[in-house]
């Protein structure tokens, strides 16, 4: 059963059994705690509840994941430009290959990446003055400078994001895991209680043989 239809399922089930008076007696007579269908109630309005909330965080996620790409495209024309421009002028430099990371290898993953630009941008500001004379205007440096601060932003909100999915994705599981465990419960329950009132079991939308007729 899908998580859907069992939400649906276990709604019908509670919403049927508390405003029926002859199955709320033939459960009582089983010694069935009417509590029960409380707490399916409140687990099903959790549930509810967890799904919005995963669905606002999915829209989050995906909007925290397009302003990174977006912003991680901008910083990176600018940066293999300067990056060309910086291994041209000081390929005689070996000092400043060193600090600024001229000769460092392309980093896949996001955090490497930046680190690597981090430290290219913060040796390059010193020689700020001469930046102007090579094709990088001393402002861009600055305006980089600021990218990179906003990228290492955007980064963390989207981790936060995703470890906001990751959370709600338990709970709305262990709340699923629940509701199963209680449907399994009580569909138990509605067999022996009402074993010789079909009737009422189909009222339950429990499939009976009276119901196959």
């Amino acid at each position: 059963m899908t998580q859907a239809n069992l939400i649906l399922t276990v709604e019908a089930a509670t919403f049927s059994a508390l405003h029926h008076k002859e199955i709320l007696k033939q459960f009582h007579a089983c010694s069935y705690d009417p509590a029960s269908f409380r707490q399916a109630e409140s687990l099903c309005q959790k549930y509810r509840a967890l799904e919005h909330l995963r669905l606002e965080g999915q829209s989050r996620a995906r909007e925290a994941s397009h302003n990174l790409r977006e912003a991680r495209r901008q910083l990176k024309l600018r940066y293999i430009r300067h990056l060309s421009i910086a291994r041209l002028t000081f390929k005689n430099v070996p000092e400043h290959w060193e600090k600024m990371g001229l000769n460092s290898e392309r980093f896949p993953d996001l955090q490497s990446w930046i680190k690597q630009a981090q430290r290219f941008y913060y040796h390059a500001k010193p020689i700020g003055e001469q930046s102007e004379s090579y094709g990088i205007p001393r402002h861009e440096l600055e305006e980089v400078s600021q990218m990179l601060g906003q990228l290492a932003e955007l980064s963390y909100l989207r981790k936060q994001a995703i470890n906001y999915m990751e959370m709600i994705n338990q709970q709305e599981q262990e709340c699923y895991v629940a509701l199963e465990q209680w449907m399994r419960d009580f569909t138990s329950a509605a067999q022996s209680a009402l074993a010789t009132k079909p009737q009422l079991l189909e009222a339950l939308g429990f499939f009976t043989k009276t119901t196959a007729a």
